[in-house]
């Protein structure tokens, strides 16, 4: 406030383990939009009025926070979900997909003037490495690769499958394959999992 005044707007719920971040002022000044993130990869968007009240959930989607802003009429909110761009109604609703962004695209800000649109589009990867134990020059071969994040790689105990995580097919999902590296089989299709490990007669998975 103009006196230096601080005054607390939202009050997170003891479940919602990280809290509210991310906010940002509608054009208008009257409301201001914001991350709750409830869990590891569980985000919502919120929209709160300044002059107090409960916030409104906008948005009910997986995945973690990241930078939003509203249109310059401020009708609605452009964020970034699942290595995509997407617009919700002010109001709540379902998200719509922007097209033709391209991939990764994080942190979106939108112009007050010209409404223009800018991002930020993030590129990385990480590979699944083997090493020849048997070998004398210990060198490393890239082994499970994709134009994505791979990792937590686990040899079933009998040996003949590997288990590891992988975002190739959007988000971070469990996946198998044979030992050799062949025949790859999406496990999980529920909007993040991770940290894989074999039961004893490599017959089941547990993750988190």
């Amino acid at each position: 406030m103009e006196n230096g005044e601080k005054r607390q707007l939202t009050q997170p719920p003891e479940h919602a383990i990280y809290g509210d971040a991310a906010p940002v002022f509608s054009p208008d000044g009257r409301t201001v939009a914001f991350e709750r993130q409830m869990a590891w990869n569980v985000s919502h968007i919120y929209s709160a009025p300044m002059t107090g009240g409960e916030p409104t959930q906008l948005t009910d989607m997986a995945g973690n926070p990241d930078a939003l802003d509203w249109t310059s009429d401020g009708r609605e909110i452009v964020f970034s979900r699942q290595r995509r761009l997407w617009r919700v109604s002010a109001s709540g609703g379902s998200p719509q997909q922007l097209a033709s962004i391209g991939e990764n695209p994080v942190q979106p800000t939108v112009s007050r003037q010209a409404g223009r649109l800018t991002y930020v589009r993030r590129e990385y990867a990480t590979e699944i490495w083997r090493i020849d134990a048997q070998s004398s020059i210990k060198r490393p071969v890239k082994f499970i690769s994709s134009t994505r994040h791979e990792g937590a790689p686990r040899f079933s105990p009998d040996g003949k499958r590997i288990v590891f995580t992988s975002n190739r097919s959007g988000s971070g999902e469990i996946w198998v394959c044979d030992s050799d590296g062949s025949n790859f089989l999406q496990v999980t299709a529920i909007g993040g999992a991770g940290t894989p490990r074999w039961s004893p007669d490599s017959r089941n998975i547990v993750f988190d």
